[in-house]
């Protein structure tokens, strides 16, 4: 956990989230995604906004969840208009 917020507080940071077998989130820099896709584990394209957006649109990233030994769940994504730029 305290590397996922150490790395989600880097500026152009990938998109990370943690969360509790409930789906309580403890960590990251996600602040809302698309229903159903911390439950979906593997790769998804999803809507989402990040906890510091100020705007109310929603943007698209490619995301990989992974359920962790303990039941709590990892997201690791990257923003899709980010990557565009990127290449």
């Amino acid at each position: 956990v305290r590397t996922i917020e150490s790395r989600a507080l880097r500026p152009g940071a990938n998109l990370y989230l943690v969360t509790t077998p409930t789906g309580q989130a403890i960590a990251g820099n996600v602040g809302s995604l698309a229903p159903g896709v911390m439950a979906t584990r593997g790769w998804s394209e999803t809507a989402y906004r990040r906890i510091e957006d100020t705007d109310d649109r929603d943007h698209r990233a490619l995301v990989r969840v992974t359920e962790l030994e303990n039941g709590f769940r990892l997201l690791v994504g990257r923003d899709l208009a980010e990557r565009r730029r990127l290449f």
